[in-house]
């Protein structure tokens, strides 16, 4: 058995609990006070953890929420968090695209931002990209036009 497959197996009994809780934000729903804080998605991510460390088999955060904020060093201090703090709770990053719903929203953000900030034929990969993720991201299926990515 795999030292990972140990620790979810410890922490599932340890806490008695099957139950990993998505670690996927979005600051606009965040509460003011936390929000207004030098590192917001850090510090509302201590706040889940801390509350929940005992009720959980593992915390898995959703990296294109991350992105789509430009905080990837919030992500990496969160789990540093998570293994100082409680190293029996495993972190599970979930990094897959192509998703649906918020994080799809995420991912198209995500890639919005890095076309503007690509080169001309990077900008046109990026475009793709996000109109693939757009088409994920609506429930009905239907043909994806480039100029539905407004002002890219």
């Amino acid at each position: 058995m795999s030292g990972f497959i140990q620790q979810l197996t410890r922490a599932w009994e340890s806490n008695d609990s099957l139950a990993a809780i998505g670690l996927d934000p979005d600051i606009e729903r965040f509460p003011r006070r936390i929000a207004a804080q030098a590192s917001p998605i850090f510090q509302f991510n201590k706040a889940i953890v801390d509350a929940t460390a005992d009720l959980v088999c593992a915390y898995k955060p959703q990296f294109a929420h991350y992105a789509a904020y430009e905080a990837e060093d919030q992500l990496e201090r969160t789990i540093e968090y998570i293994h100082r703090s409680y190293p029996g709770v495993p972190v599970i990053l979930d990094s897959k695209r192509g998703d649906v719903g918020n994080t799809a929203k995420k991912a198209t953000y995500d890639a919005a931002v890095a076309a503007k900030k690509a080169s001309s034929n990077a900008a046109r990969a990026a475009r793709k990209s996000l109109a693939n993720a757009w088409a994920y991201s609506n429930p009905r299926p239907r043909p994806v036009h480039l100029a539905a990515a407004k002002g890219f």
